[in-house]
């Protein structure tokens, strides 16, 4: 009898243990498709990113997009260096999802020079209703026209 109430306990930990839930409060993001990572004059970017989040508490939250220049020559201004993207309120509480961003050219140049294409890594970060903050995602080589 002893025997059989401890392999019970035994077998109740062994389940109880395996079955922990593979979603965290800290919500990951990664990377599902980008579009031409050449921006140009006039057009769009647009990038879908996938996240997981254990709540599902981004609706009305944030996503940031830190814009790291490359270029060799340093710019003496830099333009809007973090744009911050407010997700919708009514962004259903999933767990699971893709967050769809469309960015246009005029806002993602970095630099005040007029000529000169940007060359940038792009940084992305989700913060949740509970102030959860993603690693970083970052995206490479993306070249935004200026003429």
């Amino acid at each position: 009898m002893k025997a059989k109430i401890i392999g019970s306990i035994a077998l109740i930990i062994f389940i109880v243990a395996c079955s922990k839930d593979k979603f965290q409060s800290k919500p990951t993001l990664e990377l599902k498709s980008i579009g031409e990572k050449t921006v140009p004059l006039n057009g769009t970017l647009k990038i879908e990113l996938e996240y997981t989040d254990k709540e599902g508490d981004i609706a009305g939250d944030t996503i940031l997009v830190f814009k790291v220049r490359n270029n060799l020559r340093e710019a003496a201004t830099l333009v809007r260096p973090v744009l911050d993207y407010l997700l919708p309120p009514e962004t259903p509480n999933k767990r699971t999802g893709v967050i769809e961003l469309i960015m246009a050219n005029r806002d993602l140049v970095a630099s005040d020079a007029p000529i000169e294409n940007d060359s940038l890594t792009m940084r992305f970060v989700l913060k949740d209703n509970a102030s959860n903050v993603s690693d970083t995602l970052d995206v490479e080589d993306i070249v935004i026209t200026r003429r």
